[in-house]
């Protein structure tokens, strides 16, 4: 498994001088200790180690921090007296181990000799450390666009004169419900003298897969599909209208109505008509024969675009932030 792991520093803002280590050590079993000097360049760095009870000291390493070079190490030793030379401007790391099973104390004593010039100054910074751990498997709410087949529909409208004089039906009407988080809705039509070419051209609508399709590939700019997907074959012209109920009661009746010019088409053969408005729950499509001498048949199909709530698998890290301060030389 991979771990990623991240590090923001801050500096803390307190600074402090540390050129004197004087202080008694215990060491319990299986421990470790670390102690921090700041030495400039040249500087004499002098310690000395004495064990006060206890088995050896397992392990005793000087390292600068700014290039990591470790520069002394001792290992298993009583006591030890010795004297280095900083050869960089540098926070100096003393590192003691105990791998025994026994405690051990010892008195360490550390003098930084600068020579009568400035002392180095020691500050520290805070690092964070986000460390993300094993990958777990939630479930996610994701929001979907879905295509939903409304209605299919063929029918025949009368002519004008037939309509006026046989009693025909030249218009006619039917409602779209649109279901609960619609995005926009789609309808396909096509308009024919012959029943057959209609019948055949129904079969083959397929707008709510080409929607699909569409979502897949293209979801955030739905409204274009209306010029990518390709109409189906038409050869006679007739008049759809989108309108509220009240108008479609005039439309029925052979009133004066009015209706959405966006969502209308006039001397219309075929074609794929996208609406955007969904704020009514409920449209109605009228569809009108405008020829005088002859009957047409119409297929149409509407689609709309919803909005689904799913639960998807996700996989997370979950991080771990933890926090320590950092030594370092001040300018």
């Amino acid at each position: 498994m991979r771990i990623i792991t991240y590090c923001f520093l801050f500096f803390t803002g307190v600074m402090y001088s540390q050129t004197n280590i004087h202080e008694e050590v215990m060491l319990g079993p299986n421990k470790e200790k670390e102690f921090f000097v700041a030495a400039n360049m040249d500087d004499l760095i002098q310690f000395e180690v004495k064990r006060t009870d206890g088995k050896k000291i397992s392990h005793f390493s000087l390292t600068a921090l700014q290039s990591n070079n470790t520069v002394f190490t001792e290992r298993r030793f009583r006591k030890f007296k010795s004297g280095i030379t900083s050869f960089e401007k540098s926070v100096y790391r003393l590192l003691f181990k105990n791998n025994t099973q026994d405690p051990v104390a010892f008195d360490l004593d550390v003098d930084i000799n600068s020579y009568n010039n400035q002392p180095a100054v020691m500050a520290y910074r805070t690092v964070y450390d986000t460390v993300y751990g094993e990958e777990k498997t939630i479930m996610e709410t994701v929001e979907k666009l879905e295509t939903k087949t409304l209605q299919k529909e063929k029918f025949y409208l009368n002519s004008k004169s037939n309509a006026l004089v046989k009693g025909g039906k030249d218009r006619a009407v039917f409602p779209v419900y649109l279901p609960k988080n619609t995005a926009e809705w789609f309808y396909v039509l096509t308009a024919n003298r012959d029943e057959e070419a209609i019948k055949a051209t129904a079969k083959t609508f397929s707008l709510a897969s080409e929607l699909s399709k569409y979502i897949e590939t293209e979801k955030n700019s739905l409204s274009t599909a209306v010029t990518n997907l390709n109409a189906p074959p038409g050869a006679n012209i007739c008049d759809i209208y989108l309108m509220n109920k009240t108008e479609a009661t005039k439309f029925r009746a052979g009133e004066d109505y009015g209706f959405d010019i966006e969502g209308s088409r006039e001397n219309y053969k075929s074609g794929i008509v996208g609406v955007k408005g969904t704020q009514s729950k409920a449209y109605f499509i009228g569809v009108k024969n405008p020829d005088n001498l002859y009957g047409i048949h119409v297929g149409i199909e509407v689609v709309a675009i919803v909005k689904e709530e799913k639960k998807v698998p996700k996989l997370v890290r979950s991080p771990t932030i933890t926090a320590k301060q950092v030594p370092y030389v001040s300018e």
